[in-house]
């Protein structure tokens, strides 16, 4: 860097030296600085000094002495007092702030934001951006340093690589590694100092094709050896994960050669190569413990990619390096769960944004849901968590279709085991029920008798509640309940379901459909069948022993078993086929519910069931001749002694569905705030654009400032004979603050809308927003207007306006910044996926 003293003139306080003797002191100060003695020169600069207290030439030669001298507290001591007699200098207050992040001057970065806003001198204003950006990448606050890198005046068709550099670096540190990857390609080729390694390295490690022929370890090993902030973590990892042991052996010798291969960092990552993770752990544990700041990085980055939580509050417990937000709820997430607290640690768990620990989020959110869900259906789920996540989920993405199912989950858990009868008509099912019940209740016939849903569940009573589509119900005895069915149907009533109540102790347990045939002419029949089939807890097919399992009886039973419902089989008609042919029959069916897939809950039973009817009946011959007691002992061991297990795996298996159906819902909402956010970002980058393309040379403003001069021709015309009164004023009135409140109201209300229409219609009329141009447009002509004897024109005019120009530039890089969005994270679309796959999980799998 040069002098600071070349900067200033020569001329710029020689009188008071002069006055004051000290004009040798000034001449030996120079001299000694241009024959390298810098000690020497620091002498006679403090000298002068004393002569001539607050002399700029004697801080300028003090300051450059100094900084010769790597002085760089005295630096900022000299520099500090010149600001204050030149605050205008930009020069000044980058070197005043250079200093000062060399010395950890608290004030370092007011200066050089006080550089950054340099108007006159470009350059300064550059470097003292890029030093900022580079603070606020160090301190991880990347959009401010996005901010700051849009400040800096770069030109769309020329590389900038320092631009680029930072660019790619913060893009890393966002996650955002396509826009790093193209900001990288503006890098160069050359292999460059370690930060430009480091970044090469970053990428390597993604796309190793795009290494420029080196791998991303060797880039990474020369990022470190040149001192890159950062690079020791990146290296550590690399080895850590490398199974090249050639370039394992190499990192191995250069680290050792630097005397480093001893230090507990070095020991865990060669730990880890070669396989033995407990002693890298280990390693690096005891390095943190002894404080070592290296070792505490390398196991926070162990800690992450293995997603050791314990290593985690290791670290958090030392207080050895500060973890990340995103770590920091990863932490407070477990301690929650494991306090009981499972809806603070799903809030903790939705805030982890950050790209590299959404893996490590959504394997804790997977975790914590299989607190919820056992892996056995023995063990209930825990019910209340899961239908309020349900509940909350439907709400937020407005299916409010779902809520009304995810309520009657509620209500079905306190409910009896729905056990659905299923088969085709004439299989025997309502006589099946009849007998179930001991009473002919049931309508039975040749033909489809049974058209809706009979529900049988319990009540002290006997009765039936017969429920008419859009009608009021019918309320019978047992007794009347078929003439009523056969008078409604011969009226052509519509009817929605048939409950039919009893005393029977089981139905406390258990709750019967007996549904309509799939196979019945009317296909509202079968219909009503699927009803029954999706609210079934347990089915138990009837097939019809004279003809079983028919291929339509095939394809419906496979249908059901898909569905997930728990299927026993039972072979009726046991009085028609024989004695001498049932083991045949049975035998059959065993083979073809095999050849199918489908698992009956318990072996198949055969009976009759209008034997067993007419043994409950009375007839105790026909009842034994029946086979009932051992359908007796079968209910009673597979489906009401299993009530709560069965119970479980249909509450699990319609939480499955609900789940999935919100899933596919959050799925395609986050698709479209993704979109919106793609969007956004593609906006945001156009108006960078447009900043860029007006904070660029002179000769680019001007070609804007030319159409804006020729729009502005008229108003000027307009403001000029507003202000021809004032012409009659004496000079001496004129700076009078009515009149020059009436100078300035007339030029900014004349100027400024036409000048900010123009601008926009130069820019992008469909982008850019008026709005955002007046207030920076209005402050400028306002400045100027106060400041001028008369009306804006010539010289001042074209001034005026290049710094409008300049302020529309900030304020669209402003408005680029309010288009920055992050990744989008639906967290109820991972809560929704982590349930439904913890179902897929402990469902009983379906047949093949």
């Amino acid at each position: 860097m040069s002098r600071l003293v070349d900067s200033l003139s020569r001329f710029f306080g020689r009188v008071e030296i002069l006055a004051r003797g000290a004009e040798d002191d000034r001449k030996a100060a120079e001299q000694a600085q241009q024959r390298g003695h810098v000690l020497e020169a620091r002498s006679h600069a403090r000298a002068l000094l004393a002569k001539v207290p607050g002399s700029p030439l004697g801080l300028a030669l003090w300051a450059d002495a100094a900084e010769q001298c790597w002085l760089d507290d005295e630096v900022v001591v000299a520099l500090s007092q010149l600001v204050e007699q030149m605050p205008w200098r930009s020069e000044v207050w980058l070197r005043l702030g250079l200093a000062g992040l060399r010395s950890d001057w608290t004030h370092a970065p007011e200066a050089l934001q006080r550089a950054a806003a340099a108007t006159d001198d470009p350059a300064v204003a550059r470097s003292a951006l890029l030093q900022l950006a580079d603070l606020d990448l160090l301190a991880t606050k990347l959009q401010r340093a996005g901010r700051w890198l849009d400040r800096v005046p770069t030109h769309p068709s020329q590389p900038d690589p320092e631009l680029a550099l930072r660019r790619a670096e913060c893009a890393l540190a966002l996650g955002d590694t396509e826009r790093a990857r193209d900001w990288a390609k503006q890098l160069g080729a050359e292999r460059g100092d370690g930060r430009v390694r480091l970044v090469r390295a970053q990428l390597a490690e993604l796309w190793p094709d795009d290494s420029v022929g080196a791998d991303a370890l060797s880039l990474a090993l020369a990022a470190h050896i040149l001192g890159a902030h950062g690079a020791s973590n990146l290296l550590a990892r690399l080895i850590a994960n490398s199974r090249d042991a050639a370039r394992v052996d190499r990192a191995r010798r250069i680290l050792r050669t630097a005397g480093e291969h001893d230090e507990p960092q070095w020991r865990a990552a060669f730990a880890m190569a070669e396989g033995r993770a407990a002693d890298a752990r280990e390693a690096l544990l005891a390095g943190v413990r002894e404080g070592d700041a290296l070792a505490a990085h390398s196991l926070l980055s162990l800690a992450t990619e293995q997603r050791d939580i314990d290593a985690l509050r290791a670290l958090a417990e030392q207080d050895a390096v500060s973890l990340s937000p995103g770590l920091r709820l990863l932490l407070d997430a477990a301690d929650h769960r494991a306090e009981g607290r499972f809806r603070e640690a799903l809030d903790k768990l939705d805030g982890v944004t950050a790209k590299e620990l959404r893996g490590w989020a959504e394997q804790c959110l997977q975790d914590l849901i299989a607190t919820w869900v056992p892996d056995s259906t023995h063990e209930p789920a825990n019910w209340n968590e899961l239908l309020t996540q349900l509940g909350m989920a439907a709400t937020e993405l407005q299916r409010l279709d779902l809520i009304g199912p995810i309520e009657g989950l509620a209500v079905e858990r306190e409910r009896p085991l729905f056990v659905a009868v299923l088969g085709e008509f004439n299989a025997g099912k309502s006589t099946f029920l009849n007998a179930l019940l001991g009473t002919d209740v049931a309508p039975t016939g040749i033909r489809p008798t049974t058209a809706s849903l009979h529900w049988v569940a319990w009540a002290p009573d006997p009765f039936a509640r017969v429920v008419v589509h859009k009608g009021s119900d019918r309320v019978v005895p047992h007794a009347e309940l078929k003439q009523t069915l056969q008078q409604l149907r011969e009226e052509g009533t519509e009817l929605d379901r048939v409950l039919i109540y009893a005393p029977i102790e089981r139905l406390k347990r258990i709750e019967i459909l007996d549904t309509p045939g799939f196979n019945a002419p009317d296909l509202s029949h079968g219909e009503q069948a699927r009803r029954g089939i999706a609210e079934a807890h347990v089915a138990l097919w009837l097939l019809d022993g004279t003809a079983p399992l028919k291929d339509s009886e095939r394809k419906v039973i496979e249908q059901v078993a898909t569905a997930g419902v728990p299927i026993q089989v039972l072979v009726n008609k046991r009085d028609r086929v024989g004695e001498q042919d049932i083991e045949r029959v049975m035998s059959y069916v065993e083979t073809a519910l095999a050849d199918v897939g489908i698992v009956s809950l318990a072996p198949p039973v055969a009976l009759s069931a209008q034997q067993a009817l007419a043994g409950r009946l009375g007839d105790a011959g026909a009842l034994q001749a029946s086979n009932w007691s051992q359908v007796e002992t079968l209910l009673a061991d597979q489906v009401v002694n299993r009530c709560a297990e069965l119970r479980e795996r249909a509450l699990r298996r319609k939480a499955a569905h609900i789940a999935g159906a919100l899933a596919a819902e959050a799925k395609i909402q986050t698709a479209q705030a993704q979109q919106r956010a793609q969007q956004r970002r593609q906006r945001g980058e156009a108006l960078r654009q447009l900043a860029a393309r007006l904070q660029l040379a002179p000769a680019e403003r001007e070609a804007v400032a030319d159409v804006v001069l020729d729009a502005l021709a008229p108003a000027l015309r307009g403001l000029q004979a507003d202000l021809r009164p004032l012409e009659a004023i004496e000079n001496k009135r004129r700076d009078d603050p009515e009149v020059r409140g009436y100078l300035v109201n007339r030029t900014t209300e004349r100027l400024v809308p036409v000048v900010v229409q123009a601008v926009v219609a130069q820019l992008d009329e469909e982008l850019v927003q008026a709005d955002w141009l007046t207030e920076p447009v209005r402050a400028t002509f306002a400045g100027a207007a106060a400041t001028q004897p008369r009306r804006l024109g010539g010289d001042a005019l074209l001034a005026t306006l290049d710094v409008a120009l300049v302020a529309c530039a900030r304020a669209l890089g402003r408005e680029a910044h309010v288009y920055e969005t992050t990744a989008v994270h639906s967290a109820i679309e991972s809560r929704l996926e982590a349930i439904k796959h913890r179902f897929s999980q402990t469902a009983p799998e379906p047949p093949a």
